[in-house]
């Protein structure tokens, strides 16, 4: 059954004061007896795991981005595991705990700087600029370009010979030289060494 709301209706709702609250995390929670706990850990570093646990929305967040902001000078990873799909039930034990540690890590992994773990083989997704697309494909083309000419010398000297005599012809001639062959393969050694 649908309700039809008059204009009056309308107007009556959009003018009475409504209290939004925003549920993302606040960073000026008065601590109180958190900090001392969080203290308490950091303090003894034979303290390898804990937990903040509480309802959802309770603030665990908040306590936690407060904390954080009181103390600037330590440094924080943030892993979520609201942001894992819970195995299915028939899942052995071991493969649950498995695929809970390989999302851990996945997550530590990637707010390490790729500059900082230069012997692993993990690499975050990077923005490339528009510049480096252009100079990539331009280096791209630039090879291709020398090793169709190096491959294909004998045919293109051929052609620029049936060229009618002109200024145009002049300049392709040089492009016929062998020294022009070697500089081309020069170029192409160049370019594959900067590709690889």
């Amino acid at each position: 059954m649908l309700s039809i709301e008059t204009r009056e209706d309308v107007t009556n709702m959009a003018e009475s004061k409504y209290k939004f609250e925003r549920l993302t995390p606040t960073d000026d929670v008065d601590l109180a007896v958190y900090e001392e706990a969080i203290d308490y850990v950091f303090q003894n570093p034979d303290i390898k795991n804990v937990a903040i646990s509480g309802a959802y929305s309770a603030g665990n967040s908040s306590v936690l981005a407060s904390y954080k902001k009181n103390h600037s000078s330590l440094r924080f990873l943030h892993i979520s595991l609201a942001h894992f799909q819970s195995p299915s039930e028939k899942d052995e034990p071991e493969v649950k705990e498995s695929v809970l540690e390989g999302k851990i890590l996945n997550q530590l992994i990637h707010q390490i700087p790729s500059d900082k773990i230069p012997q692993t083989n993990f690499r975050v997704k990077k923005r490339i600029s528009t510049g480096s697309v252009i100079v990539k494909t331009l280096e791209t083309i630039a090879l291709l370009t020398a090793i169709v000419y190096f491959v294909c010398f004998n045919q293109w000297k051929s052609y620029v010979l049936t060229l009618p005599t002109n200024c145009f012809k002049t300049v392709l001639e040089l492009s016929t030289h062998p020294y022009a062959l070697m500089i081309d393969g020069i170029i192409v050694i160049g370019l594959l060494c900067f590709f690889i």
